[in-house]
Formats: structure tokens, C-alpha cells, sequence
């Protein structure tokens, strides 16, 4: 299914097309210009997405108004999403098909809590990281289902690298 949206950022207009592929990723045609995207979110309004094969991180923070401050590689936009269908909707960002958790510090793998496959909810302790003989958990951000599991006991990680991701329950 294509869902056309309408955007104003920073007062341009600008006519962006998404649709979902079936390998998960997301075509995203703005303005004619077509790109294929992979979103995965870090957070409540934190992404990352592979656009091209080009790392970018997001940061979309709504406002009461209904428009979104937006900021993508440093550069900051006021931005104000229009449906095509509505006369105005708020983004569905959120229903990312993965969520990504990754490392809050460099550290040593201490406790793997979860399988993948296994059932997560949120706040629920996945992994127990160790740093300079402190313990510090990863919980899990939203629920869903353990998807890859990246990291073993022993291993070595480094700030922000992916641990493992979350697949929303079906």
C-alpha cells in the first residue's frame, strides 16, 4: 500500500510517496527522487535509517501544534506532514517493522537474559552489560519479540553498537 503525504519543511513543499516492499525496507519517492530506505528506531523519537546504503540519524520531535522538529544529520527543519486523504495527519513512524537496542557505553557482555524468539515486554532485562566492575542492565524499550540477537557473554561492545532488535507481536 502507498501513502502520499504532502510536507512542508521550513516552508517548502514537497510531495513524498512510501511503500512498504516486502523484504521490509521502505520506497520512498520525494519529489520524484527515489530512494530505498531501512528505519529503525532507537527510542521514542530516535531513528536510524539506511537510506541508499547511507547512514543517517533522526531525531523527530513532535510539538502541540501538530508540526515536528526534525533534526537529520545536525541539520534542524520545522516540519508539518499533510495525508493526502485528510487534511492533516501525524506521521506513523512509530510502527517501525524492528526496534533497535543498542549499548549505552563501551563495556563487556556480562548476562545474556533473553533468547531470540523469547516474548519481551517493556522494562523487562535483556542483557547485563560490564564496565569497570559495575553492572548495568539494557531493558527493553517496547515489547514485541526478540529478534537478532547480536552479542554472546565475553563479548566486547562499543557505545551506541546494536545488541539485538525487537520485532513488534503479531
Amino acid at each position: 500500500m502507498k501513502n502520499s503525504y504532502r510536507v512542508t519543511a521550513n516552508g517548502t513543499d514537497y510531495h513524498i510517496d512510501i511503500m512498504e516492499q516486502p523484504s521490509g525496507l521502505y520506497e520512498l519517492t520525494l519529489d520524484r527522487q527515489r530512494y530505498l530506505v531501512d528505519l529503525c528506531s532507537l527510542g521514542s523519537s530516535h531513528y536510524n535509517l539506511l537510506i541508499d546504503d547511507h547512514p543517517v540519524e533522526v531525531d523527530l520531535v513532535p510539538s502541540a501544534d501538530g508540526r515536528y522538529q526534525i533534526e537529520i544529520g545536525g541539520a534542524l527543519f520545522n516540519l508539518q506532514l499533510f495525508d493526502q486523504q485528510q487534511a492533516q495527519s501525524r506521521p506513523s513512524i512509530s510502527s517501525s517493522p524492528t526496534t533497535a537496542v543498542a549499548s549505552p557505553m563501551a563495556a563487556n557482555v556480562w548476562k545474556v537474559h533473553k533468547q531470540e524468539g523469547d516474548h519481551v515486554e517493556v522494562g523487562e532485562q535483556l542483557i547485563t552489560l560490564e564496565a569497570m566492575k559495575m553492572e548495568s542492565e539494557v531493558n527493553a524499550p517496547s515489547a514485541g519479540v526478540l529478534g537478532r540477537l547480536l552479542v554472546a557473554p565475553g563479548d566486547s561492545v562499543m557505545a551506541q553498537q546494536l545488541l539485538c532488535e525487537i520485532n513488534p507481536s503479531e
